[in-house]
């Protein structure tokens, strides 16, 4: 167990360090004022911008307080469609040490998404809009350092922080390089040798290269196909919902604007533009409203 916290915490020491924290916060409030020996300096008005707050979220984290993002799906998720699935890497990692390791391998929290491939069609989602003028914004969850999982294409534009370490790095702990079929078809797990995500002959069949500013899915909005030069202009409308946000912008797409109050419908589907890869899919984690 200790190997493991101090190789990266899990829960247990995560709440320790936090409650550490919070004991010497806690104490530097309840001190007297006159116990410093020198005033506090003057606080500078704030000069930055916010962007805009977030009026509605349905995302596919468990738990999660808002409503699932499974209960938006209007078609689409089916056998041979997309499917609510946890994220691969994660599932992969949890599985690999499943009973041998405490802490994050065996949390109760799941990071989830509805993934599909070329072949699973169209993802119709149902969004209601409270008030006129909001834009629309799908997100995925972001990749960590050692990249995505193999076949893992992109709806947002990036930049794609993981991207480089996906395309030419190892594979991570447990990690299987699986089609997204292989995956649905998969009944047990099978551990893997660790190596290169993708060989060299893989890169080269693939054309990969410093990732273009486009996205892997296409749009429809209320059943209207948006062309992919309209669909990347409207990424500008990231700023104004979160202002000089990397992580936002690395995640997520804005896909409408300026919308009215009432239902909208998404629709999404899986178009390899990043790379050359058939099997390539998709996941999205999450829709926002701002």
């Amino acid at each position: 167990m200790a190997v493991n916290f101090f190789w990266h915490p899990g829960p247990v020491a995560h709440l320790l360090i936090a409650s550490q924290v919070a004991t010497w916060l806690l104490d530097a409030l309840a001190a007297p004022a006159d116990g410093f020996s020198e005033p506090l300096p003057p606080r500078a008005p704030f000069q930055g911008q916010c962007g805009r707050p977030v009026a509605f979220c349905a995302p596919a984290l468990k738990p999660s307080r808002g409503p699932p993002l499974a209960s938006l799906v209007r078609s689409g998720v089916s056998s041979e469609g997309w499917a609510d699935l946890e994220d691969a890497v994660e599932s992969d990692y949890r599985s690999f040490w499943a009973g041998n390791s405490p802490g994050y391998a065996d949390g109760l929290d799941e990071k989830r998404a509805l993934v599909g491939d070329k072949a699973s069609g169209p993802l119709v989602l149902a969004v209601r809009v409270p008030v006129a003028g909001l834009a629309v914004v799908l997100c995925e969850h972001r990749c960590g350092t050692g990249g995505c999982e193999k076949h893992r294409g992109f709806l947002s534009f990036g930049p794609k922080a993981s991207f480089k370490a996906t395309v030419t790095g190892n594979s991570g702990e447990g990690e299987r390089t699986l089609t997204f079929r292989e995956r649905l078809r998969a009944e047990s797990y099978a551990r893997p040798r660790r190596g290169p995500r993708y060989t060299a002959e893989e890169q080269v069949t693939y054309g990969f290269k410093p990732r273009p500013f486009v996205s892997d899915v296409t749009l429809a909005i209320d059943g209207v196909a948006a062309r992919p030069d309209a669909f990347a202009a409207l990424q500008d409308e990231r700023d104004r919902i979160c202002h000089d946000c990397r992580s936002f912008k690395d995640a997520c797409a804005v896909v409408a604007t300026n919308l009215t109050a009432g239902e909208h419908t998404v629709s999404v589907a899986v178009s390899p533009r990043t790379f050359r890869d058939e099997n390539m899919h998709v996941a999205i984690s999450a829709v926002l409203v701002a």
